[in-house]
């Protein structure tokens, strides 16, 4: 295992307890600083203030939607740079379309293992 990953920092964004620790587990001991929020709100207002290396952003939140999220990210706060792994249960078309319009957007559908988010995050990151 690489030490470089020590200073990347990787917001976590999903209103479900089980898949936070899930974040945490997995990316931690990799070596990431991990943050986990449970609102969009919450994460909006982390990326306009911190620095992130990439965002995991579920499409269900209990605030503002997913979609909404992601467009402010590229928008409001001119992130369109930063790697944004999208999750949801959904497998429709428009889930589809609208990673579609992100450059920087990969959809990863849950339920997903650990090993597999971590190896999409090291990729988005280190590319």
């Amino acid at each position: 295992m690489s030490a470089r990953p020590a200073h990347r920092r990787v917001l976590c964004v999903d209103p479900n307890a089980s898949y936070l620790r899930l974040y945490l587990r997995e990316l931690e001991p990799r070596g990431y600083i991990v943050d986990v929020v449970a609102t969009g709100s919450t994460a909006l207002a982390m990326l306009g203030t911190q620095a992130f290396d990439l965002v995991c952003l579920a499409l269900e939140l209990p605030d503002l939607a997913g979609p909404e999220v992601l467009h402010r990210v590229h928008s409001e706060l001119g992130l369109g740079e930063l790697p944004i792994i999208v999750t949801t249960m959904q497998g429709s078309s428009d889930v589809l379309q609208l990673i579609g319009k992100h450059q920087n957007a990969v959809l990863l559908r849950k339920p997903f293992p650990g090993a597999r988010l971590a190896k999409l995050v090291r990729r988005l990151i280190e590319h």
